[in-house]
């Protein structure tokens, strides 16, 4: 009897508890929509792209010419400035020294030339009258100095061997009569020399003499120019009319060049990024397997990350035909795919929100027949 009613009984009961356990563990959930809602494909057939908003100018990574310390930063984030305009500058100190170095350089090498071409003058012009006058003066007072020295050796000459001089006065009259003797021929010289003019080979060394003196000039001339350009580096300007985007430097710190070979992979490690936004445009990157269904002439619009209900109509300005691997657009791009994409410029139409650099789109493009249609 409990094999035959009980086991059922308990079978029926047992299937019976689980049927309601599960109906009441079981929760229904209602759908709930998305906070924003996708971008939604405004044409029938068409090519959709990612892209990313850029300055009509692209952005520019301002970087120094020269590493240094900064000591002033001339512009503030959202200023608009104009090409040549100072955007933030280094230590100028050493700089400043090299060029009042090199001025005095300059100053001293001019005087050099000055002395040179006065000295070509001199020889080159005509002997004065005065000059003459003072050679010949120098003959006669050197003629009376050795007719003086040369008696007084004559009077002392029958007294030497006696008590009457000793040997001292004997030397030192005749040395004295010598050395006049040889004042004379110089004196006689120096005027026969007055006489003749100036030698020609006196004149060619002091000509070379001026051309070396003008060498050194554009020398140090041109010294100069490369210190004052070298402290002209330390302030970095405007290479265009633009607006500050980004300013990643402040007084105080190490402004570096080196970052410079970065700034292909990662434009945020400039030390400032200009651009100018007063139009803006859109890179658009479309996969290769697009590529051939792509037209310029067809229309585009894109929608905005997080404002996918209002569209921004494109108008088309140039393509870059060198199709690249498609790169994150985070700002740094420098992780790649295996898919290639051809990148697309559109300038971005008006929008009744405020755009910003760096937003990323989702843009479609009206694709109708082939741009290049392959012949039968």
């Amino acid at each position: 009897m409990i094999r035959k009613y009980l086991v059922p009984i308990l079978a029926i009961t047992g299937a019976a508890i689980g049927i309601i356990a599960v109906k009441r563990s079981t929760h229904h959930y209602r759908s709930v929509p998305p906070a924003v809602q996708p971008a939604g494909n405004p044409y029938a057939n068409a090519i959709a792209a990612s892209g990313i908003i850029e300055p009509e100018s692209r952005s520019i990574a301002v970087s120094p010419f020269i590493s240094g310390v900064v000591t002033h930063v001339f512009v503030v984030w959202n200023q608009r400035v104009v090409k040549g305009q100072k955007l933030f500058q280094l230590d100028t100190r050493q700089a400043k020294a090299q060029v009042a170095l090199a001025r005095a350089g300059v100053l001293t090498a001019q005087a050099q030339l000055a002395e040179a071409k006065a000295n070509l003058a001199k020889l080159q012009s005509p002997p004065r009258a005065v000059d003459r006058l003072s050679y010949l003066a120098a003959v006669q007072a050197a003629q009376a100095t050795y007719r003086n020295d040369q008696e007084r050796w004559q009077r002392i000459k029958p007294l030497i061997g006696t008590n009457a001089v000793s040997v001292d006065d004997v030397a030192d009259r005749r040395f004295a009569w010598l050395t006049a003797q040889a004042q004379l021929a110089k004196a006689k010289a120096d005027l026969a020399q007055f006489n003749a003019g100036t030698w020609s080979r006196d004149i060619t060394i002091a000509k070379t003499q001026v051309l070396a003196a003008r060498a050194t000039v554009a020398g140090n001339d041109a010294q100069l120019k490369q210190a004052m350009v070298s402290l002209d580096l330390l302030t970095v300007r405007a290479p265009i009319t633009g607006t500050v985007l980004r300013i990643n430097i402040r007084p105080g710190q190490f402004a570096d060049t080196t970052a410079v070979d970065n700034l292909t992979d990662n434009p945020q490690l400039a030390a400032l990024i200009l651009g100018d936004i007063r139009h803006l445009n859109v890179r658009l990157q479309i996969d290769q397997e697009d590529a051939s269904r792509f037209n310029p002439a067809e229309a585009a619009m894109c929608f905005v990350r997080g404002m996918t209900r209002q569209q921004v109509p494109l108008t088309f300005v140039r393509i870059e035909p060198y199709v690249v691997p498609k790169q994150n657009l985070t700002g740094a791009p420098t992780e790649q795919v295996e898919t290639r994409v051809l990148q697309v410029v559109y300038r971005m139409g008006s929008a009744p929100f405020p755009l910003y650099v760096g937003q990323q789109v989702d843009a479609f493009i009206k694709a109708g027949k082939l741009a290049f249609p392959a012949k039968p």
